[in-house]
């Protein structure tokens, strides 16, 4: 039987959301129908060993810029001399390219996939190279939400029809724990400490700087209450710095970029997502997995994720105190927290398994074939 040969093609290989349930896809499709590839051109490729476990062949392009045309040409020989049937892209700089040269090499189908609510769809050239270059070549563009959906169209004018939502899949057995790793020792926490977890890049997106306004309120209440913010970025000087001003150092830790973050998951009483936009929200799924309550801002994907008063509660962005109510009423009240969270353990093998995109995203595949 020929396989078909399948190149997904993504910016980065790095541990992020957009990469991540890229590796939960490309580990469930059938290794006997898809020959499949993954290729990446910046970043350090901290996730590479994962997907060469799973038994995908990576490529890595050397890279400069956009404007780096021995990029383009390595890609372009790359592209003609496998003769992939399909080409999925995935982020911007993936679409544009893989978008122009699987046409130019003859490419049986092209299909993008957008992660989440990208803000530099807001730049005019950006938002023209996505409507008059990229969309047309698409064969489909696969959105992760309803919002993300909402969100394209809005900004670019793509057509509704050449759209397919697919969420994310996650397999609680997927999901590597080390129950003997011992997080409270390691950042001296007793174990009367209640821990709430943010775990996200320390960016603009991830509304971090509202968290900590929030923290001081829920201390007022719960003065054990200890929260760990799980990430790298840009803003963690001018985040620790807030934290200092506001006098939250004992109960605020910022533990710097962690590869063990399932293990430190599975440890939390809650966790908070102060987004103030968001694709869907892959870490709100994986604690749901885990059976974890979650405060999650009602903003893009997430409100398709968590069901406010259900499997967590919902709040405004950028609202510190709106934040700091949901998390306290959560502390004090176990078994709704509990119940949430097993409301939301339930969800997540209802409508979010990896089969279930596995099987969407296929018949994406093969439509026309």
């Amino acid at each position: 039987m020929h396989k078909i040969k399948l190149l997904h093609l993504i910016s980065r290989l790095d541990i992020g959301g957009a990469e991540r349930q890229l590796l939960s896809l490309v580990a469930h499709l059938d290794k006997e129908k898809y020959d499949i590839y993954v290729g990446y051109f910046q970043g350090k490729g901290e996730l590479e060993r994962e997907f060469q476990d799973a038994g995908i062949k990576i490529k890595k392009f050397k890279f400069i810029g956009l404007w780096d045309i021995s990029f383009w040409w390595r890609l372009y020989q790359d592209m003609k001399a496998n003769r992939y049937d399909i080409v999925h892209t995935h982020g911007f700089k993936a679409d544009l390219c893989g978008a122009i040269i699987g046409r130019l090499t003859g490419v049986h189908k092209i299909i993008s996939t957008v992660h989440n609510q990208e803000q530099y769809l807001k730049d005019p050239i950006i938002r023209f190279l996505e409507k008059w270059i990229i969309s047309p070549i698409d064969d489909t563009i696969i959105v992760v939400s309803e919002g993300v959906e909402r969100f394209l169209i809005k900004t670019t004018g793509i057509p509704e029809g050449k759209i397919k939502k697919v969420y994310y899949g996650v397999n609680p057995d997927d999901i590597k724990i080390d129950k003997y790793k011992d997080i409270r020792g390691e950042f001296n926490i007793d174990k009367d400490g209640i821990l709430i977890g943010c775990i996200g890049r320390l960016v603009e997106q991830k509304g971090h700087r509202y968290l900590i306004q929030a923290v001081g309120k829920v201390i007022e209440k719960i003065p054990q209450a200890k929260f760990l913010i799980i990430g790298k970025g840009k803003l963690e000087k001018n985040l620790k710095r807030l934290a200092q001003k506001l006098s939250l150092n004992s109960n605020i830790i910022f533990t710097g970029f962690r590869t063990d973050i399932y293990s430190i998951l599975d440890k939390l009483d809650l966790i908070v997502m102060p987004s103030l936009w968001e694709g869907l929200g892959l870490v709100l799924l994986e604690a749901m997995a885990l059976g974890k309550p979650i405060v999650a801002t009602d903003v893009g994907g997430i409100p398709e994720v968590v069901e406010n008063k259900k499997t967590g509660i919902l709040v405004p962005a950028k609202d510190p105190n709106a934040l700091a109510e949901a998390i306290s009423n959560l502390l004090e009240d176990y078994s709704v927290a509990a119940r949430m969270g097993e409301t939301g353990k339930a969800s997540v093998k209802e409508r979010f398994s990896p089969v279930k995109m596995v099987k969407e995203i296929e018949l994406i595949y093969n439509k026309g074939v």
